[in-house]
């Protein structure tokens, strides 16, 4: 009976685990996903500043126009967007939201540079970018409210193998333990009574 008991508790605790590794995965895709398009958009705003024929002027006017253009209302044939790249099915991250784009100091001739960011998993920001959540291409470590989580599903995702094995090892152990027939049982039975007298 405790056998029984102690298999279903080990695998109703490695299901938890299973799930919490599975969630955290699922985030771990979106940050990915949403990091790499972050610093994609940004390059191809920013190369076009640099080297294009046709250079992207920063201003306020820009950055409304690469808003428009990445929340879907300006087609990208549109005369002021056209030449923001070819950016395909990135215009949303990981978590369904448009990206934004800001102004930002740069070191460049001009003094500024286009940045992007991410509204991250709340889906909102009240700091253009700077939000714990959000993810920008400014921020020296702009991933680390996801880094910890990240940390966190591989102590959790260790927890769920461990547990697997010990299951096993409890099972192999179970099944290589030698029990006493019913006859044998009721044989004992005398010997133990007269050792306790």
């Amino acid at each position: 009976m405790f056998r029984h008991f102690a298999a279903l508790l080990i695998a109703f605790v490695l299901a938890v685990l299973a799930w919490v590794a599975s969630h955290t995965s699922c985030i771990l895709y979106k940050h990915d996903v949403t990091r790499s398009a972050t610093a994609m958009i940004a390059q191809q705003l920013n190369y076009g500043l640099i080297s294009s024929g046709d250079p992207i002027p920063v201003t306020d006017e820009s950055v409304r126009a690469i808003n428009s253009w990445l929340s879907g209302a300006s087609a990208d044939g549109h005369p002021t967007t056209h030449k923001f790249g070819e950016v395909g099915d990135w215009k949303t991250d990981g978590w369904g939201s448009a990206y934004r784009c800001v102004k930002i100091s740069s070191t460049n001739a001009s003094g500024h540079m286009f940045g992007i960011y991410s509204l991250g998993e709340d889906r909102k920001s009240d700091s253009e970018g700077n939000d714990s959540d959000d993810i920008n291409t400014w921020a020296p470590h702009p991933t680390s409210f996801y880094r910890r989580r990240i940390a966190v599903s591989e102590v959790f995702t260790f927890a769920m193998f461990f547990g697997v094995a010990c299951l096993f090892v409890f099972a192999i152990v179970g099944a290589s333990t030698p029990r006493a027939s019913p006859a044998t049982a009721a044989a004992m039975e005398p010997s133990d009574a007269a050792d306790s007298r």
